[in-house]
């Protein structure tokens, strides 16, 4: 795996929440170390008793940020035994700032990973990576800019003139949204920020990049009247969270991925139905400790719309077209963020999903 040792410097762990380790929202959250998240668990027990036992398949899933409500579908899954139903046990290693998931997957770390960003698996199949988006959680990602309710950014073309506070990773998908709004970076003033809003409250910025299920919460906890409008609405076309594996894994154990999806898909829907229930198990049982009832209440309810879009109204939830692939590569490369295009063939696939739904547009409960 050398070549996997060279591959990423991650956009996803350059990009907007991977600089940002819950500004106030959350507290007392310790990151855990990757040293433990090496070694895929491929063993497998019995399911039921007598002489046609089922083999349980045991393994390990991969996330990009730390075990919280972002996950809600998976503990839904977990607690109403869902994956037990399926025949499946799963570890499931909680991401951060300094894990990248699609590393680890393609390294055998894990037999299944999800990942906040798009760009970054573009990158990682250019430079040859081996890896395919399967499902995706989010029809768009949370990110977005946030601004003071008393001089409210609404939309690109009220960033000229401003001073637009921008993480490091959060500069590649700024440069979309103006390269489409037909605006020169150079009509504002782009200023460097971390990980806390506090330059927007204080004036340093008219505007700051952020979670939007995440900062403005922090900031309207305190009592901060915020505006924000997401990525999505300022232009950025991409999917986020979405559920990745090698291609290998596709090939030999496609049926196990099916039924991973499937039960996954079962928490998602139960979890829209019961969303304080899953916020307060992820607090009591599956989360990282330190985790606040009421933000990540709120942070499960906030999250439900990106789940949502056009086509899951027609196909169900964790549904993914090509197109949506397609255009995010359209934007980096006419970004000159990658020099060559890629198709979404070698991207993504939709056989998973397909077999999972197996022509329904819901899994029943």
């Amino acid at each position: 795996m050398a070549k996997l040792d060279k591959v990423l410097v991650s956009w996803e762990n350059r990009l907007s929440r991977r600089d940002f380790l819950k500004a106030g929202a959350m507290t007392g959250i310790t990151f855990i170390g990757i040293s433990s998240l090496m070694g895929v668990t491929a063993g497998c027990g019995l399911l039921g008793g007598g002489t046609n036992e089922k083999q349980i398949e045991k393994f390990k899933v991969q996330l990009n940020w730390v075990k919280d409500v972002e996950s809600a579908g998976i503990w839904a899954a977990m607690e109403k035994g869902y994956y037990k139903e399926e025949g499946i046990e799963i570890e499931v290693m909680p991401g951060g700032p300094q894990v990248d998931p699609t590393t680890l997957v393609a390294g055998g770390g894990a037999l299944l990973g999800r990942a906040g960003s798009a760009q970054a698996h573009i990158m990682a199949r250019l430079q040859g990576v081996p890896v395919k988006a399967f499902a995706t959680t989010f029809q768009s990602t949370p990110s977005g800019l946030m601004s003071l309710g008393k001089n409210p950014i609404k939309t690109v073309q009220d960033a000229v003139g401003k001073r637009i506070g921008l993480q490091t990773g959060a500069r590649g998908p700024w440069a979309v949204i103006l390269r489409k709004a037909d605006i020169p970076a150079d009509k504002m003033k782009i200023v460097g920020v971390g990980v806390d809003p506090t330059p927007l409250v204080t004036g340093e910025v008219d505007g700051y990049w952020c979670y939007v299920t995440n900062q403005p919460l922090a900031l309207k906890a305190k009592g901060i009247d915020v505006y924000v409008v997401s990525s999505a609405e300022l232009g950025l076309v991409a999917y986020g969270d979405f559920f990745f594996t090698t291609e290998d894994v596709l090939k030999n154990k496609k049926d196990v991925v099916v039924r991973w999806l499937r039960a996954t898909i079962r928490g998602w829907e139960y979890n829209e139905k019961h969303p304080d229930e899953i916020a307060k198990l992820t607090v009591e049982k599956y989360g990282a400790s330190g985790l606040n009832l009421d933000q990540q209440t709120q942070v499960n309810k906030l999250q439900m719309p990106y789940l949502k879009s056009p086509l899951t109204e027609k196909k169900g939830i964790c549904w993914m077209e090509a197109s949506i692939w397609q255009q995010s590569v359209k934007d980096l490369y006419d970004t000159k963020q990658i020099d060559r295009m890629v198709s979404p063939d070698d991207l993504m696939t939709l056989e998973i999903l397909e077999k999972a739904y197996a022509g329904k547009t819901y899994i029943p409960l």
